[in-house]
């Protein structure tokens, strides 16, 4: 178990699948983090994969492409629901 800082670690694990054969033109990531760091101790290598198998999940779950907006919260405030979906034209 190490000491990891989150944001970094999911923008870099992004990075990855923006370069990703799996990622089509269609496809868009957006990614807002907080300026602050997030601390959080475990495996970086099961957390990198936690982050890659959620977003390519998402990818995978917009057939026709679109958007996916990754973001970090420190858990503070109530918590948000957002959905958002695109029909094709």
């Amino acid at each position: 178990r190490t000491v990891i800082e989150l944001s970094s670690l999911l923008s870099e694990t992004i990075a990855l699948l923006r370069n990703s054969p799996e990622l089509r033109p269609d496809d868009l990531i957006r990614e807002e983090y907080p300026s602050e760091p997030l601390l959080y101790q475990g495996d970086p290598n099961q957390m990198r994969q936690i982050f890659w198998n959620l977003a390519r999940n998402a990818i995978q779950a917009m057939p026709q492409g679109g958007e996916l907006s990754v973001t970090r919260r420190d858990g503070t405030g109530p918590p948000r629901r957002r959905t958002r979906r695109t029909i094709p034209a």
